[in-house]
């Protein structure tokens, strides 16, 4: 049973530095773009931003017509997209369980430990071969289409190629 409460926890501690740092960069973002969120007050400002960062990972739906958003919103969507949901659910993406292993190996790496460890508990090394094997197969297979893509369209936008790939891929589009 703890082992189900831990990664519990790292999925709402995760989902919740995403959300936190997804509204942030849209808000940034978006915050003087009269197309998005210039003409809002502030509270729609943030509830417009916040709801963006969640379905952004999860659902697909919209506030804003993305056709107005910035390259800097594009960029951070398509990221979140390719993280996209938790375990179990719909969304699609590498899964934030993964992207948490990532994370928590990228970390354990850079202050030299021999362990990736959540909550006083090592997380098992094939699992971290395997979030590394699913990201790294999700990024190749992402590239590959968007040349595939560049090379059919050339004259489609690099971001706004990517960003359809990623929705496709994340089940958000």
């Amino acid at each position: 049973m703890q082992a189900c409460i831990n990664i519990v926890q790292i999925i709402f501690i995760f989902s919740a530095v995403l959300i936190v740092i997804g509204a942030g960069l849209f808000f940034a973002t978006e915050g003087s773009n009269p197309s998005t969120l210039g003409g809002k007050n502030i509270s729609e400002r943030l509830t417009v931003s916040i709801f963006q960062s969640i379905s952004t990972r999860t659902a697909g739906f919209e506030m804003v017509d993305h056709s107005n958003i910035k390259t800097g919103s594009i960029l951070s969507s398509t990221v979140l997209m390719i993280i996209g949901g938790a375990s179990a659910s719909t969304a699609g993406g590498i899964k934030i369980n993964t992207f948490a292993i990532i994370v928590l190996a990228a970390l354990s790496s850079l202050t030299g430990k021999k362990v990736v460890t959540a909550f006083k508990r090592q997380i098992p090394f094939d699992n971290v071969l395997g979030a590394i094997g699913i990201t790294s197969l999700t990024f190749f297979s992402l590239l590959f289409l968007a040349i595939f893509l560049l090379r059919m369209e050339p004259n489609l936008p690099f971001e706004k190629v990517v960003f359809e790939i990623v929705s496709a891929f994340g089940t958000n589009g």
